[in-house]
């Protein structure tokens, strides 16, 4: 950093900030109260409620002012806002915020300076309380700031970043409505199905038939597992342990035992993973699953759910959980673990059989009572692959905005602290106007 350009000093440097004190100006009719729950990261997503000048919380009582940028004191709690005219206008903040004015610094760039890591592990370090742990004004001049002498080249820098903010809030736009999209196409595809020429089956189009689960394509099958279960081992099954559950059984190293906690949105956490040692696995042998087998969650999380690979054979499952084995012939694993997960009907139908006896618990008899639709094996596969490519759609967009969140956090490690200059772009600004 070439120090002759740029401020080092902190946040307690009254020469540049004035932390803002409590108190509001007396107002007429309601305006919105704007705890720091209202925010998530910069953005705000809800009103505490609406307030009157007389019956307002007594946490009510930071008044929002120009040139402020505010934060949540609260430590590991990331939360920044940039004084708007809707701020100014119509709304009061919570004392659980920190605002700090700076007529001398761009607004925008202060904001990005309070939302990068640096300042956060800063406040997390200097906040204090023994109830709820914060940054009191106190401790500010603790926090350490450096910005650009140049407004302009502070106005630049927060231009850049702001840019990338908004490239972000677009891909997480897209990736809202493509789940949107995605959601719809699954109940489509698990209720409708597609044809021979790989069209999405309509009631204008195709024939159709009553069910119990609904109208269905008369082509399908309704019925329980056990007409596509596996013929070669017992195709239903839970797991053993029971009430010493996290007690004598489990090593450090050995065979995997999955449970409730290691399931997580089709995928394995592997830190919630058990083990047992070779000799209680030989022992388990009957409850261990193979490639294809479906596990899901038999108490509390009803319907938690995966496909088991080929990496995850030999491993044990919990009593908590269930595994099913089809005959794969007839039936795909990945059909029945969506229709498992994501069917509205089929989950609406497991979670209300589930509690008829007062709390959550699917059983064999249970399990083997409950209906599923069953298309031929060849239109199991394609809506799976249809749905597949759906995923790796979906994927895509979030492996996009992850990347431009890396991108942001490095711009930030060298903008806000002087590494990489924005010079060049001031003066070609300089050379166009």
């Amino acid at each position: 950093m070439n120090t002759e350009n740029w401020i080092q000093t902190n946040l307690g440097d009254t020469e540049y900030f004035q932390p803002q004190s409590t108190g509001i100006t007396s107002f007429t009719g309601t305006k919105d109260y704007l705890s720091t729950s209202s925010v998530d990261g910069n953005k705000i997503t809800s009103i505490e409620e609406e307030i009157t000048y007389r019956s307002r919380p007594s946490r009510a009582n930071l008044q929002p002012q120009p040139n402020t940028a505010w934060f949540a004191r609260m430590r590991e709690t990331h939360k920044v806002l940039s004084t708007s005219q809707y701020l100014r206008d119509q709304a009061i903040l919570s004392t659980g915020f920190c605002g700090i004015q700076a007529e001398q610094i761009d607004t925008v760039y202060l904001t990005q300076y309070l939302s990068s890591d640096f300042f956060e592990r800063q406040k997390d370090r200097y906040a204090e309380g023994s109830t709820q742990i914060a940054l009191s004004n106190i401790q500010l001049p603790f926090i350490k700031i450096q910005f650009p002498k140049s407004k302009p080249e502070q106005s630049k820098i927060a231009e850049v970043l702001s840019k990338v903010d908004q490239a972000i809030e677009q891909t997480e736009s897209l990736i809202a409505k493509q789940q949107r999209i995605k959601t719809g196409l699954m109940q489509d595809l698990l209720t409708r199905g597609i044809d021979e020429h790989g069209n999405l089956r309509s009631e204008e189009t195709h024939e159709f038939k009553d069910s119990p689960l609904g109208r269905i394509p008369v082509e399908w099958d309704i019925a329980p597992i056990s007409k596509y279960g596996s013929r070669s081992r017992s195709y239903l099954r839970t797991g053993p342990f029971g009430s010493d559950l996290n007690t004598k059984h489990w090593v450090e190293y050995g065979t995997p035992v999955l449970t409730i906690g290691s399931l997580g949105g089709g995928l394995i956490i592997d830190s919630e993973l058990l083990f047992v040692d070779e000799k209680t696995t030989d022992r388990l042998k009957g409850f261990s699953v193979e490639e294809g087998d479906i596990v899901f969650s038999r108490v509390a999380d009803i319907g938690r759910s995966l496909v088991i690979d080929s990496e995850r054979q030999g491993w044990i499952i919990s009593s908590n959980l269930m595994r099913i084995s089809l005959n794969e012939k007839l039936a795909s694993p990945e059909f029945l673990y969506r229709n498992i997960a994501f069917n509205s009907k089929i989950v609406e139908q497991l979670r209300k059989t589930s509690n008829s006896g007062g709390r959550d618990l699917v059983n064999g008899p249970i399990l083997n009572a409950l209906l599923f639709p069953w298309p031929s094996i060849e239109e199991q596969i394609a809506i799976n692959n249809r749905l597949q490519s759906a995923d790796a759609r979906f994927e895509s967009i979030k492996g996009s905005v992850n990347k431009l969140r890396s991108l942001k956090t490095a711009l930030m490690q060298d903008l806000l602290t002087g590494k990489k200059r924005v010079t060049p772009l001031l003066e070609k600004t300089e050379v166009h106007s």
